[in-house]
C-alpha cells in the first residue's frame, strides 16, 4: 500500500503534525490523541502534496477536507493495481469537472474510486486521431468494417475520434481514453469513516534477511498476539521453519507499525550497515521527536 498524499493537521497553535495517507486506524487514533481532538471534531487540514499519478486531485479537493473521508479515498486509491483502475478513476474525475475549475465532494470521489469497472479504457488512444484509428481497426464502427486498405488510407481518423468522443462524453487521461458505460455506484452513503481500534496490539512487518536494498521488498505482516495456527501459517509464508528476530524496542504507542528483519539461523545473520536508519524510518511515527526516541536497546530471540 503506497502513500497517496501528505497532509498537515492541526488543532491548536502548539498542536499539529504531518501524516501520510492512507493511514491505519491506529495512526488515525494516534493523530486524534496528539491533537487533543474531541469525539466528532475535525482538525484543520491542508493537503501538502499528492502522489504524482494523482496530482490532478489538487484542483478538485476542498481546501479543508474531512481527514477521515480523505483517508478512505486514499485507502481505496492505494489498492489500485492496474492501468484500467487508475485511468477510469481519473476519467470519471475529468468528466465531472470538465474544463471548469470546480471542487468535488469527497464522498463523490469515493464513489468514483469504487466504480472503476463502469468505464471502458483505450490505453493506446491519447488523441482524437489515435482514438479514431483504434475504433476503426477494432471494428467498433459498423459502417467501416471490412474496408479495403485503399479506403482505410483515406479516412479522417481525427474526425472519427472527435465525433465519437463528443457523442459518448469520453475524456483523455494520462493513461488513455476513458468512456463511461454504466452509472457510478453510491457506496459512500453507507461507509463508516471513523477509525476503530483494531483487534491486534502490534502489527509486525517482517522482511527475510539478507535485505536487498537495491529493489523493493514487500514485508510479510502478522498481527500480534497470534495463536499457534496463525504463527505456522505466517512461517510457511515467510519460508522459514523457525524465526530469529532483531527486535527494536523503545517508547512507541500501542499499535505502531514496526518493521523487523527475520533471519533463518543465528550463524548466517549479518546486519547491513545502512539498513538501521531505513528500519527506523519505517518504524517511527514520522515526527522528529519519535525518530530520536527509536534506539536499539537489546536483542530478543523468538523461536517457534
Amino acid at each position: 500500500m503506497h502513500d497517496i498524499c501528505r497532509v498537515y493537521a492541526a488543532n491548536r497553535e502548539n498542536s499539529f503534525m504531518e501524516l501520510s495517507l492512507p493511514a491505519t486506524d491506529y495512526e488515525m487514533l494516534d493523530m486524534m490523541e496528539r491533537l487533543h481532538l474531541e469525539d466528532g471534531k475535525l482538525p484543520y487540514l491542508e493537503v501538502l502534496k499528492f502522489r504524482e499519478e494523482c496530482d490532478y486531485l489538487e484542483r478538485c479537493v476542498h481546501e479543508q477536507p474531512d481527514i477521515y473521508q480523505l483517508n478512505a479515498l486514499a485507502r481505496k486509491l492505494s489498492e489500485f493495481t492496474s492501468v484500467q483502475e487508475m485511468a477510469a478513476f481519473e476519467g470519471l474525475v475529468g468528466k465531472e469537472i470538465g474544463s471548469r475549475a470546480v471542487t468535488i465532494e469527497l464522498p463523490r470521489l469515493i464513489d468514483f474510486a469504487y466504480s472503476t469497472d463502469c468505464c471502458h479504457v483505450a490505453e493506446d488512444a491519447m488523441t482524437d486521431f489515435q482514438l479514431g484509428k483504434f475504433l476503426v481497426e477494432n471494428d467498433f464502427i459498423e459502417d467501416m468494417n471490412n474496408l479495403p486498405d485503399s479506403m482505410l488510407a483515406l479516412l479522417d481518423y481525427g474526425k472519427i475520434g472527435r465525433e465519437h468522443r463528443e457523442q459518448e462524453g469520453g475524456v483523455y487521461t494520462g493513461f488513455g481514453y476513458v468512456e463511461q458505460h454504466t452509472d457510478v455506484r453510491h457506496v459512500s452513503e453507507a461507509m463508516d469513516y471513523q477509525p476503530h481500534k483494531p483487534a491486534y496490539t502490534i502489527l509486525l512487518n517482517v522482511l527475510p534477511m539478507p535485505l536487498n536494498l537495491d529493489q523493493r521488498q514487500d514485508p510479510i505482516p502478522i498481527e500480534l498476539p497470534a495463536n499457534d495456527e496463525q504463527m505456522r501459517a505466517f512461517l510457511e509464508k515467510a519460508g522459514c521453519a523457525s524465526l530469529w528476530l532483531g527486535f527494536w524496542t523503545g517508547p512507541f504507542r500501542p499499535g505502531t507499525t514496526a518493521c523487523f528483519c527475520a533471519r533463518r539461523s543465528r550463524r548466517s545473520f549479518s546486519w547491513p550497515r545502512n539498513c538501521g536508519s531505513w528500519i527506523q524510518r519505517e518504524s517511527s511515527s514520522g515526527t522528529r521527536q519519535s525518530r530520536r526516541q527509536w534506539t536499539v536497546k537489546k536483542w530478543l530471540t523468538w523461536r517457534c
